[in-house]
């Protein structure tokens, strides 16, 4: 290995066979004929098309362009039906949900985490919430810190 002075770039055409000089800079500027700058960025993937990239989405599965978590678990109210927070839904769940059914924001039984549609009132879209959870597990979140309270 020689150490005098740079190195040639040389570029080989495929069809002719013809070797040419290629400057540096141009090396680093593209990547088989395609400028760096021309390539597109990987698509931002928001698999239930509610405007929030999943990596950022507090509820993948039921868009939910709001947002709600109202006990800060990290899983959007519209599928989180783990009210008492233990990480999963069942018997405790639904016991909340009935003792809250059919009040309304200001109510002493109304709940803001069991509201799963946040209309101020828990009533049948709120059931079928925890009717489809019964027996699993809040989310799916595309959050790093769900199940973990706080969860910004």
């Amino acid at each position: 290995v020689s150490n005098q002075g740079p190195k040639e770039i040389l570029r080989l055409d495929p069809v002719s066979g013809v070797q040419s000089e290629v400057a540096a800079s141009v090396v680093f500027t593209q990547i088989q004929g395609i400028a760096l700058d021309q390539i597109p960025s990987p698509p931002i993937l928001d698999s239930d098309g509610d405007g929030d990239p999943d990596r950022h989405d507090n509820c993948l599965s039921v868009p939910n362009a709001d947002q709600i978590d109202t006990n800060q678990d990290g899983f959007g109210n519209r599928c989180d039906a783990d009210y008492d927070d233990n990480g999963a839904v069942g018997a405790p769940d639904f016991t909340q949900l009935l003792n809250a059914y059919l009040s309304s924001a200001g109510d002493p039984e109304y709940d803001a985490d069991i509201d799963a549609d946040s209309d101020g009132v828990i009533g049948p879209r709120d059931f079928a919430v925890l009717r489809i959870y019964y027996l699993q597990l809040p989310g799916p979140s595309g959050l790093a810190c769900a199940g973990s309270i706080p969860c910004p």
